[in-house]
């Protein structure tokens, strides 16, 4: 769309890859070296600076920011203006500065996942996001619940590969006393 800016890769060798079917609005922004999945919508002044990688199916709101090196899982949700400098998991809905708001239940929908496959996400959010434990023993839990949607493994290995650290629920950030 208009005045829509994409960056070649800032090394030789290496490049900005957009998949299929994207839409990139109006002042949107691809920094260099990035990778876009397909079907990713890009709202109005969303920008991405550079090594970002977004999965497919992703929505980054209009005026929304993400830092370098961030990972935006598939069938994710940035809201518009959000300010984003770590990874955001599949499925989920982010929004303000690096906070989890929910799953993403419209677009597991207009994917085609079925209820079942949605329920173990939705429980996969409540264990990972509302139980307050430790990032390894929530990961042991899920994993101990044996649940059959390949999207629970996806999120699985998305938070444990995850290098600049996953967002938290904006409810345990509410928690945290002023000035700390």
């Amino acid at each position: 769309r208009e005045h829509v800016s994409i960056h070649r890769s800032s090394t030789k060798g290496e490049s900005t890859v957009v998949g299929d079917n994207c839409l990139l609005m109006g002042g949107s922004h691809i920094a260099h070296d990035c990778v876009l999945g397909s079907n990713i919508i890009m709202a109005n002044m969303a920008g991405i600076a550079g090594h970002v990688e977004i999965g497919d199916r992703a929505f980054i709101g209009g005026g929304a920011m993400i830092h370098q090196f961030v990972k935006v899982g598939a069938v994710a949700i940035v809201a518009g203006n959000a300010r984003m400098s770590m990874d955001i998991p599949p499925y989920m809905i982010a929004a303000e500065r690096n906070q989890v708001w929910g799953i993403n239940v419209v677009g597991l929908r207009r994917a085609g996942l079925s209820p079942q496959a949605i329920r173990e996400i939705r429980e996969t959010y409540r264990i990972f996001f509302r139980t307050p434990a430790p990032r390894t023993q929530l990961i042991a839990e899920i994993k101990s619940k044996g649940f059959a949607a390949a999207e629970v493994q996806v999120f699985l290995k998305f938070v444990e590969e995850s290098k600049r650290g996953v967002c938290r629920s904006h409810l345990e950030l509410s928690q945290v006393p002023a000035g700390e």
